[in-house]
């Protein structure tokens, strides 16, 4: 749901964070990836979309990286 662009997914992450739905990995890897309003610009300034499933892949990534540590490290 991260990927959605806009505040409302921000808004229902932490929703679900502070119901105790989701963990602070699930929550911190979710916010990260919802910075989704970038690629509208990047893809108006001419990014193309090969290079923007690039970024989204990497975004990704590291966001589920980090997620898995956090509740790796943080119990």
């Amino acid at each position: 749901i991260g990927l959605i662009p806009g505040c409302g997914t921000s808004i229902a992450i932490a929703t679900l964070y502070v119901q105790k739905v989701i963990t602070l990995g699930a929550a911190v890897a979710g916010l990260s990836t919802a910075s989704g309003e970038v690629f509208i610009v990047l893809a108006a300034r001419g990014v193309k979309p090969k290079q923007l499933v690039k970024i989204i892949t990497i975004i990704v990534a590291i966001s589920v990286i980090a997620g898995t540590a956090i509740d790796l490290f943080i119990k």
